[in-house]
């Protein structure tokens, strides 16, 4: 009886037919491979009663032409969803509708180059779309989207935690303050749940939010590459209740300089997060690490115990390499740690290592776990 299919990377896999008749399967996991949401797939799941989670690939042509019909099952089952321009696509798609998948957590838009526009389906009980959807939507990452000009449907994502918004040449406004326009009769205020932004080479970007926001929880703002025009952030001197917690990351300390705060007391309150602290944190990292291929490596470190006193966004971080680190029992992640999550290994030698390291929280786990693979070196003699 399965109840869990894993087909992630099966870039081969063209057809499920037959699906419908695995009436027990529970979880179905279709990311990188070679199978779409389309129609003809939504038909063959809606057989599948116990069907709780999806994770799946969606063409732009598809969301452009409104073929998907709504489902609130489906939509429930649905939580992770990959969406990008097939090669094959002729015709350049310029808007597409974001179906209201109320199970929906993770969404990634990726090299949809033409794509000017995402919209979000209006639904039986959300007709003039003015109240917020996508109740469990918590990571949005948008890359390579160069024609996209504002991303103000996050107006309605409002248990977003992390947003990535990378290289995308257009993008003018986070939010519209024009096209909110009609949504603020409902007193929306966007990311009061945000703790994680990070911005890369978005050389058009003027605005993030026309006013300074209350960011509850905000934890981490990276900005990086040409972000020239944007020159203001919503922030006032009441915005983050713990600044103390919240880092700044941006290597660009002429682009710093030209930052226009609220008001004298915001730049006073904000600045000591910024650039300052960050060299401090990545000071005390290189007295432990040293560079290793494309990531951080510990070798012959018998006695270290801990890289960092809290988990650390990696923006970058493609390898972890572990080796004779007997009694590092916690890496510095957590479930929002990598802006790459799926790219990242982390390579170990000693099988009771990972059996007794510990991780965040069960998400970190479940996510890193995934990451984790043995590496089986020859011994030499005196290697020791």
């Amino acid at each position: 009886m399965l109840t869990h299919l894993n087909l992630e990377g099966t870039g081969y896999l063209e057809s499920l037919e037959g699906i419908s008749g695995l009436s027990s399967l529970r979880t179905l996991k279709l990311l990188d491979s070679n199978v779409r949401l389309d129609m003809s797939l939504m038909k063959k799941l809606q057989p599948l009663e116990h069907l709780e989670y999806v994770s799946v690939n969606i063409s732009t042509s598809t969301l452009g032409g409104g073929k998907l019909f709504y489902d609130s099952r489906m939509g429930r089952c649905i939580q992770k969803a990959y969406i990008y321009k097939e090669p094959w696509e002729e015709e350049p798609v310029k808007v597409i509708v974001l179906p209201a998948w109320d199970g929906l957590r993770d969404i990634y838009i990726c090299r949809c180059e033409m794509l000017e526009e995402i919209k979000i389906e209006k639904t039986p009980w959300n007709k003039s779309l003015t109240s917020p959807c996508f109740s469990n939507l918590t990571q949005v990452n948008i890359r390579d989207c160069k024609g996209l000009k504002d991303l103000t449907w996050l107006l309605f994502v409002r248990n977003l935690t992390h947003l990535h918004v990378l290289w995308s040449w257009q993008l003018e406004d986070i939010i519209s303050k024009e096209k909110a326009g009609n949504v603020l009769e409902n007193n929306i205020i966007p990311f009061q749940k945000l703790e994680v932004l990070i911005l890369v080479t978005l050389p058009q970007l003027k605005s993030i939010y026309w006013n300074a926001l209350p960011f509850q929880r905000l934890r981490y703002l990276d900005i990086r590459g040409n972000c020239q025009k944007l020159r203001k952030l919503p922030l006032n001197s009441k915005s983050v209740v713990d600044v103390e917690k919240l880092v700044i990351y941006c290597p660009d300390k002429e682009w710093l300089e030209r930052v226009e705060w609220e008001e004298e007391a915001t730049r006073l309150r904000f600045l000591p997060s910024s650039i300052e602290d960050l060299k401090a944190v990545r000071s005390d990292l290189l007295r432990k690490v040293h560079a290793a291929e494309e990531g951080g490596g510990l070798q012959r470190l018998y006695q270290i115990e801990s890289i960092y006193r809290s988990h650390l966004l990696f923006p970058c971080l493609k390898k972890i390499d572990l080796e004779r680190c007997p009694t590092l029992r916690k890496l510095p992640l957590s479930s929002g740690s990598c802006v790459g999550g799926d790219e990242l290994v982390i390579s170990y030698r000693d099988d009771h290592w990972i059996e007794r390291v510990h991780w965040e929280d069960k998400a970190t786990g479940e996510i890193f776990l995934l990451c984790c693979e043995k590496v089986i070196m020859a011994s030499y003699p005196g290697d020791l």
